[in-house]
């Protein structure tokens, strides 16, 4: 997997495509999605951007860095006045995590979402006085929730599969080893499995 088809290179550029989408959201002036900073400039975001792709670049060699670098990117681009693009771009590296991480950080990274879709909903009622500030967390069940969750049940689903060919593999070996004995012993082999 160490050739440029491999893990490695679709690494590299699945980081090239989300640059490339970034920069062509940024071209068509959708840039930033929230701006609650208007002195600050639009070529700033480029930068939140830019670290967000190299985070994805990391997912599968650095995991826990790539985590790291992914959730300083966003925390900045939102302090900046928020862009769409960083924030789908995050959403990749919040879904590698859970996929190439370890089972404390998808536990850890689904604790957090829900519980910052709670706080935003809660804010959100508080503010609005009604039902409709339920609203607040859906941007975070989006981009946070949701990417976590597909990432856990890509990761259940790639572990489960290789179980079960580790069980596979085995019973192949047993079935073999049961040959050979029944060869060494002048019985009748069984069939191959």
């Amino acid at each position: 997997m160490g050739s440029w088809g491999g893990g490695r290179g679709r690494d590299v550029l699945l980081a090239c495509a989300g640059l490339a989408g970034g920069l062509v959201m940024y071209g068509l002036g959708t840039q930033p999605q929230l701006s609650w900073r208007p002195d600050v400039p639009e070529t700033l975001f480029l930068l939140p951007l830019a670290v967000v792709c190299v985070a994805v670049g990391l997912r599968r060699v650095a995991s826990r860095a790539s985590l790291a670098l992914g959730t300083v990117a966003v925390l900045a681009d939102l302090a900046l006045g928020g862009s769409l693009a960083t924030v789908l771009v995050y959403t990749q590296v919040l879904y590698d995590a859970c996929v190439f991480g370890s089972a404390r950080t998808w536990r850890r990274l689904l604790q957090v979402t829900v519980g910052l879709s709670v706080l935003g909903t809660a804010v959100g009622v508080l503010l609005k006085g009604d039902w409709r500030g339920v609203g607040f967390g859906a941007p975070v069940v989006l981009a946070g929730v949701l990417p976590v969750l597909t990432g856990i049940s890509v990761r259940q689903y790639r572990d489960q599969a290789a179980a079960e060919r580790a069980r596979a593999e085995q019973t192949a070996r047993l079935v073999e080893l049961d040959r050979r004995q029944a060869v060494g012993l002048g019985l009748p082999a069984p069939p191959p499995a």
